[in-house]
């Protein structure tokens, strides 16, 4: 019988130290920040994301319709396989690009603005104990999007930054009654963040965000390194901050035009 009883105990410790960690239930995802310089032009992206105890990968795409007006989408796994958490956020938005001419600056035609809003949807689980006790929520998000870059066919530099909500719905856990009150019990974060996603339900958010990216015209490794700002108790459950690495396809007409300049001046091409 007292062997019964210190099993017991010993799985009960077990299973509640495994819920001392922190539970995320969002993390921002990578800007979408093409550069738009013509109509027809196609952006491609892959990037590897990271942040505290998060992986994942985050897929991106744009297409320029005119000479003005472009519409990007987005998607965000995180953790797939995970047994502590995972999640997932799918987007699709439109807006307006610009260069910048002016004629007081000669290089003013390789700073491009751009601007697009934005609408996503997605969920999230995070487990607690063992697995598969969990809680999982929808989420909503919309935003807009205002970016700066210097673009060349070397680099990119690029400032932008995320200026909207998020919004948790259809909250639901996995844990049954017995587990969870003997949670309660035994002080579980489960209920701290059971309490927000269901009544701190809409979080303000600003998110900004730094880009680098380098190689060629066609294709360039990228950097991206962004923070999360959120209004409210969600900011308890969110990951902040987080970096992507991946690589960028170029797809441009200007690419496969023919270039009249004299040979000694083609060097400049990194400039175009």
């Amino acid at each position: 019988m007292k062997r019964h009883i210190l099993i017991w105990v010993v799985g009960v410790a077990i299973l509640f130290s495994l819920d001392s960690c922190t539970h995320y239930y969002y993390a921002p995802n990578q800007h979408n920040v093409p550069l738009f310089k013509e109509k027809n032009e196609v952006r491609v992206s892959g990037a590897y994301i990271q942040g505290n105890e998060i992986s994942g990968c985050d897929i991106q795409a744009g297409y320029a319709m005119t000479k003005e007006l472009a519409i990007i989408a987005n998607a965000l796994i995180i953790n797939p396989t995970s047994k502590d958490g995972r999640g997932q956020l799918y987007e699709l938005g439109a807006g307006y690009y610009k260069p910048i001419s002016s004629s007081f600056l000669p290089i003013s035609k390789k700073f491009i603005f751009e601007t697009y809003g934005v609408f996503g949807l997605g969920n999230a689980t995070d487990y607690y104990g063992n697995y598969p006790y969990s809680v999982t929520t929808g989420l909503f998000k919309a935003y807009i999007q205002p970016s700066i870059g210097f673009s060349t066919n070397l680099f990119d530099i690029i400032l932008s930054e995320k200026i909207g909500l998020v919004h948790t719905f259809g909250v639901k856990r996995s844990i049954p009654d017995s587990t969870y009150n003997s949670m309660i019990q035994n002080g579980s974060s489960v209920v701290n963040d059971l309490n927000i996603l269901n009544h701190s339900r809409t979080s303000f958010l600003f998110e900004p965000a730094f880009t680098f990216r380098i190689g060629f015209k066609y294709v360039k490794f990228h950097f991206q390194i962004g923070g999360s700002l959120m209004s409210g108790d969600f900011r308890q459950l969110t990951i902040s901050p987080v970096w992507d690495t991946g690589i960028t396809i170029f797809i441009a007409r200007r690419f496969w035009q023919k270039d009249e300049r004299p040979h000694k001046d083609q060097w400049k091409e990194i400039w175009d």
